[in-house]
């Protein structure tokens, strides 16, 4: 589960980067004064803002499965240590 949470932190980061990409091809874009340019620059600003926008809709449509899935684990590690009689551990989980 460990391992499920830093991959969706860092999924999160390299959003966070794709975000900060676009602003800074929209100054770009903004400041260029041939026209063409400037207006590809702002395509590729729209569309790295873009996925940046995507991949937070991913993590937010992820992150209740890994709630749910990290739940189901320890509710189940939980029933497991009940039938072993570990009555009193599964309060320390």
């Amino acid at each position: 589960m460990e391992h499920t949470k830093m991959l969706l932190r860092a999924f999160f980061e390299l959003s966070q980067t794709h975000r900060a990409f676009g602003d800074v091809f929209s100054v770009i874009g903004v400041r260029e004064p041939q026209a063409a340019a400037s207006e590809a620059f702002v395509k590729f600003a729209d569309a790295h803002r873009s996925i940046e926008k995507y991949g937070i809709k991913l993590l937010k449509t992820i992150k209740p499965v890994s709630s749910d899935s990290d739940w189901s684990i320890y509710h189940t590690e939980s029933a497991q240590r009940q039938k072993r009689g570990c009555l009193c551990s599964a309060y320390f989980y």
